[in-house]
């Protein structure tokens, strides 16, 4: 449950019920741990089921009138709802990833909620009418530990985090594999890698590179190495329209400019704020990079990522007040 920390305190004094899907967890005593005999993050439909029936026995025996629930994700909420309801159980729901059992879920569950947390306004077309839905951004603040001074001569094009897009990272290596301006970095694992890899070796490039797994307490020096942060997808998916990624708000906090593809609602707010590159899908990566950069006022840079991140806590503030709300 990665972004528990997102509800600060109430995280940190809760019973977990975890699904350790890698068996990697670091645990804590009262964290209720539920592990099958794989490792990844893809599961079947079944493997669900199985999961909902560890989940419900353990509410079924465990949960007090005066407990609060918080469930993340829409799969655990269709396969749990018929246990909300049979012990009357007072439930938030975390809503960040669009999955297509929500249609199949009943609406009533999301209207009784107390509330239902979205990481992107997108979402709330999602969610029945009637909730009470609360936007709730994939972003912790922190000390900043260093301000981005400079464009480097040869630009780094980094993506930091999950690598899930083939196509659109595969037009990317396409444009400037072998482009000495430009060096294109991948920090991270996912399903992608693999095919990424393989097309930089049948392309014969050398300024392609993966880093694979890291730390994350590593991640701020791999943008402070960066010149651009690779937040390409295509428009091609409901979820890729309407999602916004962690590399959102990680890029202008650490004051490097985003990289991504018009037509999605993360392009929207780099538009709007200011905070970095929106290609149109076919558009020349070297020309529009180096118009961009001949352009580039980094004083003007330096405020419209204040302004975003200011936008942004402000948002943050009334989804902790509601949620502290319900936990106390």
């Amino acid at each position: 449950m990665p972004y528990i920390n997102l509800y600060g305190e109430v995280g940190r004094r809760a019973i977990y019920l975890i699904w350790d899907r890698f068996g990697d967890k670091a645990l804590k005593g009262s964290d209720v741990v539920y592990r099958d005999k794989k490792s990844g993050h893809r599961r079947s439909f079944f493997d669900y089921l199985l999961y909902f029936f560890f989940v419900a026995r353990w509410l079924i025996l465990n949960i007090r009138v005066d407990d609060r629930v918080l469930i993340f994700g829409p799969q655990l909420v269709f396969f749990l709802w018929p246990i909300l309801f049979l012990k009357k159980i007072k439930f938030s729901i975390d809503y960040r990833d669009y999955h297509f059992l929500t249609k199949f879920t009943p609406g009533l569950v999301y209207k009784l909620a107390n509330f239902v947390a979205i990481s992107s306004p997108g979402y709330a077309s999602l969610i029945p009418g009637g909730s009470k839905i609360l936007l709730s951004h994939n972003f912790i603040f922190e000390k900043i530990k260093y301000r981005h001074e400079k464009i480097d001569k040869s630009i780094n094009i980094s993506c930091i985090g999950a690598v899930r897009d083939y196509e659109a990272n595969s037009r990317l290596i396409k444009n400037l594999g072998g482009n000495e301006s430009y060096l294109i970095v991948f920090y991270g694992s996912g399903v992608a890698v693999d095919g990424l890899k393989r097309l930089s070796v049948d392309l014969g490039v050398s300024n392609v590179l993966f880093f694979g797994f890291y730390e994350k307490k590593e991640e701020w020096t791999f943008y402070r190495k960066s010149g651009l942060i690779n937040l390409l997808r295509l428009p091609d998916s409901l979820n890729n329209k309407i999602a916004l990624p962690n590399r959102l708000y990680n890029s202008p906090f650490y004051r490097v400019p985003i990289l991504c593809y018009q037509g999605t609602l993360l392009a929207n707010y780099v538009e709007k704020y200011g905070i970095g590159l929106v290609l149109t899908v076919g558009e020349d990566f070297d020309r529009a990079i180096k118009n961009y950069f001949s352009n580039f006022n980094s004083s003007l840079f330096e405020k419209n990522a204040e302004l975003f991140l200011a936008d942004v806590r402000k948002e943050q503030d009334v989804f902790f007040s509601v949620a502290n709300s319900f936990f106390e």
